[in-house]
């Protein structure tokens, strides 16, 4: 499978953003090609005067724009690294038992 929009509803629906993980384009890099808006299922990215434009408000922080861009023009941004790492573990936690 090529692309995350081909995921049930329910796993994008799952998708919860780590906070303090924002994206950003680098409208200097960005060509134009769309790549990026077209694999985004949460639609977080549209083309705008021929650049990507993220929209953080329905970005699900799945990093997908990130690894799909050849131009290497779309950039994630922790805030908070340790802070993100606690929020990942305790995540796992939730679903894992250690013991």
């Amino acid at each position: 499978m090529r692309s995350t929009q081909y995921f049930p509803q329910e796993a994008k629906d799952s998708l919860v953003k780590l906070e303090g993980l924002s994206f950003q384009v680098d409208t200097d890099k960005c060509i134009g090609c769309g790549a990026c808006a077209e694999d985004c299922f949460a639609r977080a990215i549209t083309l705008i005067d021929g650049k990507a434009v993220h929209n953080e408000e329905k970005c699900k922080g799945c990093g997908r724009c990130v690894s799909i861009c050849r131009q290497q023009a779309v950039h994630a941004k922790v805030a908070d690294v340790d802070g993100a790492v606690k929020e990942m573990i305790n995540r796992i936690e939730k679903i894992i038992n250690f013991e």
